[in-house]
């Protein structure tokens, strides 16, 4: 069960999450690209439960997707998560595009 969503539009929110309860982000990513979201700073979080692309379009290969990513939130913090998007062949190089939002889990 998911407890808390947060999408592209939700940038700079506050989520209020208890320890085991889940995070799923969506996100519009094109993984053909090779233009990811880098994601390791979510794993100290708590456990990817879930990774899925999903297609904006029935009928456009190649279309962006959106990525949709579950967490198991399983420790207590206070912080501000920022992830970004990077190259796949290259994660130090990040490009256009930072998600970020303040987490609070109790």
């Amino acid at each position: 069960m998911i407890n808390h969503i947060i999408n592209m539009t939700d940038d700079g929110v506050e989520v209020h999450a208890g320890v085991g309860d889940t995070l799923q982000l969506v996100l519009d990513e094109n993984p053909s690209t090779g233009v990811l979201w880098q994601i390791d700073e979510l794993k100290h979080l708590g456990s990817i439960v879930g990774d899925v692309y999903v297609s904006n379009s029935e009928f456009a290969p190649g279309a962006s997707k959106i990525r949709k990513i579950s967490l198991k939130l399983n420790r207590t913090i206070s912080q501000k998560i920022s992830i970004s998007r990077c190259q796949a062949w290259d994660p130090s190089v990040t490009l256009d595009g930072q998600f970020s939002f303040y987490l609070t889990m109790y």
